[in-house]
């Protein structure tokens, strides 16, 4: 399938990802206690870091076969290597599920059971990404979506459940489902097929390791600001900067739809003209994605009220967008596509230590979580400016940086009215204004692809007629 098809395919899978991210993250507010609620954050910022018990295998693999066809794999291998990911992570998972039952705590015991379960998605989502193979990719999103929201949403209106331990146990199941089922397909593609062993499969370590702490360093270049947060300040400051964090990664699902995509694109040509127009259309994406915080707003200061001590940190948080999405969809997949483990590695480890400075210095400055939102949000411009370096066709020229500058100075202006529809309707104007005028080729080429749809539609309503 093509570019545009495998697009259209992951962009599909993960709307409805995202639309059942928005069901659920106001849905579960309403019926949990701020307290409980923050205990159910508690456990999904920590299920977020045991990707670190792949050991950089999981990582190896996607570095090993990024861009290339199932078709072309040995698949003898590659069910060595599916067999020695699922031992690695009965190891771990046994592990800490003692720990948690010697110490007693329901957090780490439930952190144990996810992790088989979790840890065999994402290998499968991985390797899926890395080869190409975006419609399994894609089913095994639509499996574990429904699966998951099916479950909260009887736990919130069947049940009627207001204890965080039932909405944990929704997230094991539901990842226990999708690898049951990974796991039956996987049986019978490779029945018949002997495992061997390989000097390769060792490799995968080693080659993995630096992409693994370059990951966990991103993790926790993401999640430092919650770490703050957890320590610093209170539980309830704590379950307000989570519900923050969940908008916000609600708009995040789309745009790794695109970052899923380009991984495979890039590893086969990188070629800079193509790459540099992709640019200016996730910073456009980007300034787009802001303005849905507006849409955000308004469900909380009408339905959750209780949360409405949380719009300013989402506003300061949505201010990133136009620089995470070319972060995370170009500087980070040309690292990883180039094979230059060591030097992302070495640009990730910077960019969490400039971070860790910024969110210390606002905890320092003032008791207040949303200097630790502002903090986070200048992590993300300067690695923004920092990679440009790395990548010299893709440093900003003056229109982009003006266009940036006039956006987040407006976005931060209209995004703290209290008339908030009256916010959003003057930043979608600035929007449009800015874009037509800095980025005008990129804007004449949507309006040319919208006129072009709208008459081949009208061709065939012809033809009907």
């Amino acid at each position: 399938m093509s570019l545009k098809g495998n697009i259209l395919r992951v962009f599909s899978a993960n709307f409805l990802n995202m639309i059942s991210g928005i069901v659920i993250a106001f849905v579960i507010p309403m019926a949990l206690s701020v307290n409980e609620y923050s205990n159910l954050k508690t456990y999904t910022f920590y299920i977020s870091y045991i990707t670190i018990f792949t050991l950089g295998f999981q990582e190896g693999m996607y570095i090993k076969y990024g861009g290339k066809n199932f078709k072309d794999l040995d698949k003898s291998l590659l069910k060595t290597e599916h067999l020695a990911y699922v031992i690695l992570q009965i190891l771990f998972a046994s592990l800490f599920f003692i720990v948690g039952i010697l110490i007693n705590n329901k957090i780490i015991i439930f952190m144990a059971i996810t992790i088989i379960p979790f840890n065999m998605v994402g290998f499968f989502r991985a390797n899926y990404q890395a080869i190409g193979e975006f419609k399994r990719y894609t089913k095994l999103i639509y499996i574990q979506t429904l699966t998951y929201l099916i479950l909260n949403l009887l736990l919130v209106f069947i049940f009627k459940s207001n204890n965080y331990v039932y909405f944990c146990l929704a997230t094991i199941v539901s990842n226990i489902l999708v690898t049951i089922c990974i796991e039956f397909s996987v049986y019978k593609n490779f029945k018949g097929i002997r495992c061997k062993y390989d000097k390769s499969i060792l490799k995968n370590f080693k080659v993995g390791f630096f992409i693994l702490m370059a990951n966990l360093s991103v993790m926790l270049f993401y999640g430092l600001d919650r770490w703050f947060i957890k320590i610093f300040f209170t539980v309830e400051d704590f379950a307000y900067y989570s519900f923050a964090l969940s908008m916000l990664n609600l708009i995040n699902v789309l745009v790794n739809s695109i970052s899923v995509i380009f991984y495979n694109y890039i590893s086969k040509n990188e070629v800079e003209e193509s790459i540099k127009k992709l640019k200016n259309y996730l910073i456009i994406l980007g300034v787009f994605s802001s303005f849905l915080y507006f849409g955000f707003a308004t469900v909380v200061n009408l339905i959750i009220k209780k949360y409405i001590p949380s719009l300013s940190i989402i506003s300061i948080s949505f201010s990133a967008y136009p620089y995470m999405i070319v972060i995370n969809a170009l500087f980070v997949n040309l690292y990883k596509a180039r094979k230059d483990e060591k030097k992302y590695l070495k640009v990730v480890t910077g960019m969490l230590i400039i971070s860790f400075i910024y969110n210390f210095l606002a905890v320092i400055i003032s008791d207040n979580p949303i200097l630790i939102a502002v903090a986070t949000t200048l992590g993300f411009i300067t690695w923004y400016l920092y990679s440009a370096k790395d990548f010299k066709y893709l440093a900003p020229n003056k229109n982009e940086i003006i266009f940036l500058g006039i956006n987040l100075i407006v976005f931060l202006i209209t995004s703290h009215l209290k008339n908030w529809i009256m916010g959003g309707f003057i930043y979608l104007l600035v929007i449009i204004m800015t874009v037509y005028f800095f980025f005008n080729d990129e804007f004449n080429e949507v309006a040319y692809i919208i006129k072009l749809k709208d008459k081949l539609k009208e061709n065939e309503l012809n033809k009907i007629n």
